[in-house]
């Protein structure tokens, strides 16, 4: 445990910093992937899922399998 006194508020404002850096959440490994690398990645999932959209051209919604209009 680092020893660290309670008056010291720089020390906690660093401490409170180096572990909000050290605790978030990490990108995910596609993200750092090169642009065309995800497209295709993407792609790839589109095809395997198949394509979520009616008719009309809007998506469907994937729990209650109805169409989702996009409010604009």
């Amino acid at each position: 445990m680092l020893a660290i006194e309670l008056n010291d508020t720089w020390q906690l404002r660093r401490l409170l910093v180096v572990h909000y850096y050290t605790h978030r959440a990490l990108p995910r490994v596609n993200a750092l992937a090169p642009l065309g690398q995800r497209k295709e990645q993407r792609a790839e999932r589109k095809e395997e899922n198949g394509d979520r959209r009616t008719e009309d051209g809007n998506r469907m919604d994937r729990v209650s399998n109805r169409s989702v209009a996009r409010w604009r």
